[in-house]
């Protein structure tokens, strides 16, 4: 917990979403567990190169029903959280597009578009056997007509975003950078908002909301991340 209005839990958010208040939330961004942790595919790692299941940790290893139930359970606790007009931003992995899309939808969600993030910097095929991964996927769901929806031009709005290269601020293995969340909260919010993200990790969505002068709760369950996210927010 934080002082002022800006407020971090360390819990599940299935659990900690319950306690919110109905339509007490503006806008969520959030970058949750992908469930593609694997003991094959390879990343890079304190400068080691290990299996993304070795990277990342049991945090993205669900069953797909277990992952499926997790995501229906939290897209109708955002629903109820969120007030009318309010929008979400989901990071996702391409294998549960569809699925994301179709929870969302049953949650009461409407489905408005995919943006494309395409990375500066992606790293290598490390076993040179298939496609670099150069570009993350986020979903942008509204609960009825977006309000606020600012439109900044032609040329800002299209849905890939050439993202510039930044270093990471943490440990955190899979860390959204803060080019990847501002210009959605810019568009999504207005100055005073509050700026939810379920999934924290090591803050960033916390830390670009404060800066753009919006209020942020922030929920994480891994106390390593919590500390991470409680660091870049001095709190």
């Amino acid at each position: 917990m934080m002082g002022g209005r800006n407020r971090l839990y360390r819990a599940d958010c299935r659990r900690a979403l319950r306690a919110l208040v109905p339509g007490s939330v503006d806008l969520v961004v959030t970058d949750p567990p992908y469930n593609i942790a694997s003991d094959y595919a390879l990343t890079m790692s304190a400068g080691r190169l290990v299996t993304t299941a070795e990277a990342w940790g049991a945090w993205d290893r669900y069953s797909d029903r277990a992952y499926r139930a997790l995501l229906d359970d939290v897209f109708r606790s955002l629903y109820r959280v969120l007030r009318r007009g309010g929008q979400v931003y989901w990071w996702t992995g391409t294998r549960y597009i569809s699925a994301a899309i179709e929870l969302a939808e049953a949650a009461g969600f409407r489905f408005r578009a995919k943006l494309v993030a395409v990375k500066a910097r992606p790293q290598p095929s490390w076993s040179e056997g298939n496609y670099r991964s150069a570009y993350e996927d986020c979903l942008y769901f509204s609960k009825g007509a977006p309000r606020p929806f600012h439109f900044l031009g032609q040329r800002q709005m299209k849905n890939v975003l050439a993202l510039p290269y930044e270093r990471k601020a943490t440990e955190h293995p899979t860390e959204k950078r803060p080019a990847m969340i501002a210009p959605l909260i810019r568009v999504s919010s207005d100055r005073g908002d509050v700026v939810l993200d379920p999934f924290l990790g090591s803050g960033t969505t916390a830390v670009v909301a404060r800066a753009l002068g919006r209020r942020f709760i922030g929920i994480e369950r891994d106390p390593d991340y919590f500390r991470m996210a409680r660091r870049r927010l001095g709190a």
